[in-house]
């Protein structure tokens, strides 16, 4: 059930990247041009969360490589074709946000995955 519900939940989210990243710039709302770069890292951030939660079994290479290859079309997609330009430093940001998940994914047990829980132990497993 919880990956059914991820699993719409980073559609909603991917569609709304799409709809933010393709706009034309004087669509974006102050708020996400005022913190532009953090709004990077933690809009990635949450896209590294859902897909882990979305594809638990999915290697982690495919997964950073997914999201690597959606920043980059993003950053693409906006110099080609919506007069806003490509960014090293957006898709430094972008990267940053994806490694902050790498990072914390393991040390918080929130954002790692639990396996059945046996009485009188508190086990948590990464399924990498």
């Amino acid at each position: 059930m919880l990956t059914s519900a991820s699993k719409i939940l980073l559609s909603v989210v991917l569609l709304g990247i799409l709809v933010f990243a393709l706009a034309p710039g004087n669509w974006t709302p102050a708020w996400v041009v005022n913190h532009d770069k953090f709004s990077h890292m933690v809009v990635f951030f949450i896209l590294a969360f859902l897909l882990k939660f979305s594809f638990p079994k999915m290697p982690v290479f495919m997964q950073l490589s997914l999201l690597i290859a959606f920043a980059f079309t993003i950053e693409l997609l906006q110099y080609l074709f919506f007069n806003r330009g490509f960014s090293v430093i957006d898709l430094i940001y972008d990267l940053i946000g994806i490694g902050l998940f790498v990072v914390l994914k393991g040390s918080v047990p929130f954002l790692v995955e639990f396996i059945p829980y046996k009485r009188g132990t508190a086990s948590f497993k990464a399924n990498e």
